[in-house]
């Protein structure tokens, strides 16, 4: 059944493009999908950005099978790719069909902006890295291009989160503000952090079934009761109980922290399932 709505199609070596009015194909010219507007980026580099489905065309050819929630869709695509090369406010306009005595063809406006490279990085309330040490970390450095730009802050984020972590902060926050200046193209970045209290941990148990008693469990821990929280050391304890061969790898979801605000403390649970290659009596 024909899409009354406007079911495109386009061969792949060709970029013909078929188009249905009101069930009715039409070809468009061999142009097919054109963009108007960018002067940085190629329409291949956009089209390839755009990752249209490859499907079957009405004569059941191989080609692109694309409706308006995939130009959507694509139109994102193209967007989050120029944004990764420093075009932080380009924009994808609303697809037009234009027709010529060469047939019907796809129009995809294209802003693309300024380039914007990095200017100031400020990291605030930080007592336990320095600047020089977060910046490394985050992989920005003043007048870069700002490529990849909200990758990096996430990845960044990710990171510090864990360093934190591995010093007991276990309710460590942060708050990234950008400023852009259009006129000069930079963006300028401020992470506001809240490192909050350091936890120490006050008990360590063991729920569910493997064949090692406690004590043994406990010989492989890198980190104890009394200790101050780490999740790197967690992390390799618990890796060395599951070379044990005594229980199956545990992930993240079977470990379960329980913070005490008052006293700055933890409490770590951890979920041990019997190896297979070992069963439980």
């Amino acid at each position: 059944m024909l899409n009354p709505f406007g079911l495109i199609h386009s061969l792949a070596l060709s970029v013909c493009v078929v188009q249905f009015f009101q069930g009715n194909p039409q070809v468009v010219s061999p142009t097919g999908i054109q963009f108007r507007g960018n002067k940085v980026f190629s329409n291949d580099q956009l089209l390839n950005a755009m990752q249209l489905a490859f499907g079957l065309d009405m004569n059941g050819s191989t080609g692109l099978s694309v409706d308006r929630g995939a130009l959507t869709k694509g139109a994102d695509r193209a967007r989050k790719f120029m944004a990764d090369q420093g075009y932080l406010i380009s924009e994808v306009g609303d697809p037009r069909f234009e027709r010529s005595n060469k047939g019907l063809t796809l129009i995809i406006p294209i802003t693309e902006g300024p380039l914007y490279r990095l200017g100031r990085v400020r990291f605030e309330n930080s007592t336990l890295f320095s600047p020089e040490q977060l910046l490394d970390l985050f992989g920005m450095k003043e007048g870069d291009i700002a490529v990849s730009f909200s990758t990096r802050i996430l990845d960044g984020i990710e990171r510090l989160k864990r360093l934190y972590s591995n010093h007991g902060y276990l309710q460590w926050t942060i708050i990234p503000m950008t400023e852009m200046n259009n006129d000069e193209g930079f963006v300028h970045c401020t992470f506001r952090l809240e490192e909050g209290p350091v936890f120490s941990i006050r008990r360590l148990t063991f729920s569910g079934s493997t064949k090692t008693n406690e004590q043994a469990l406990r010989t492989q821990f890198l980190i104890g009761e009394g200790q101050l929280f780490n999740w790197q050391l967690l992390d390799e304890s618990l890796l060395r109980v599951h070379q044990l061969g005594l229980t199956e790898e545990i992930q993240p979801s079977d470990v379960r922290l329980k913070l005490d605000e008052s006293t700055h403390q933890v409490d770590v649970t951890i979920n041990l399932k019997g190896s297979p290659h070992f069963p439980n009596p």
